[in-house]
């Protein structure tokens, strides 16, 4: 589908949004022809739409639809600027009116929101440090903990990208959580729908595979910010198994 509508018109949109401060065609995700990069356009609703809590500009809240309601790359030089809406990446979180709900977009993982960019520095870096000799060696803390990160400065700039994903599976989770609350607050336990339960299954087995992930690239970093330890743990390991054949 190259558009996906959202709102609470049932028979005029692919999404439907139930809470009443949604508009009945809210806002519109398009894909561009030529790049499939997924655009959010508001539709001028009377309460707006927010990605990762911020509004939507503006520019992005027309009811025209560019190119007839397609996205073709080549026809946007003609359009005001802003007009397509915003672009979106994997990961980014949309609320739509007041509602509470919140939807996440999902994608691959290497499209995430400031993951090209950050490709593109490290790429940089790691030429710049490629022409130089001996580059000074890190006076830098081990972590030992994960929980012991308080900013992502305190990760060195060749293990941002794996805490950037093991932070971006924890508001997941997260999320999935209070989603998990919402549906078990809209009635007793006994008392939940067919549907609804399905979906706290649904949601369930999706905790546990972000929970399966979220261990083994947390256990990755580790061992990648403490490869002394990580040594000491292997030589450990093997002297004990030598001692085991004696």
């Amino acid at each position: 589908r190259a558009a996906t509508v959202l709102g609470r018109a049932e028979d005029q949109v692919d999404i439907g949004l139930s809470h009443e401060s949604c508009s009945r065609r809210h806002a519109r995700i398009a894909f561009d022809a030529a790049t499939g990069t997924p655009w959010l356009l508001d539709f001028q609703s009377t309460h707006g739409t927010k990605v990762n809590k911020k509004p939507v500009p503006d520019p992005a809240r027309h009811k025209h639809e560019p190119d007839g309601g397609s996205l073709n790359g080549g026809g946007s030089s003609s359009i005001v600027k802003g007009s397509r809406g915003v672009v979106l990446y994997p990961g980014d979180i949309l609320q739509f009116g007041a509602s509470s709900r919140l939807y996440c977009l999902e994608g691959p993982e290497e499209y995430e929101r400031g993951r090209i960019k950050l490709n593109q520095a490290l790429q940089k870096a790691t030429a710049s440090t490629a022409t130089t000799s001996e580059p000074p060696e890190e006076d830098q803390t081990p972590i030992l903990d994960l929980e012991d990160i308080q900013d992502a400065s305190q990760v060195p700039q060749q293990h941002r990208n794996e805490w950037e994903q093991i932070r971006a599976l924890r508001y997941k989770m997260e999320q999935a959580d209070t989603e998990r609350n919402n549906i078990r607050r809209k009635g007793n336990m006994d008392s939940l729908s067919e549907g609804q339960q399905q979906q706290l299954e649904r949601l369930q087995q999706r905790t546990e595979q972000m929970q399966q992930a979220l261990e083994e690239k947390e256990a990755k970093l580790l061992r990648a910010l403490n490869p002394r330890a990580a040594t000491s743990v292997t030589a450990a390991s093997s002297s004990a198994n030598c001692l085991d054949d004696d």
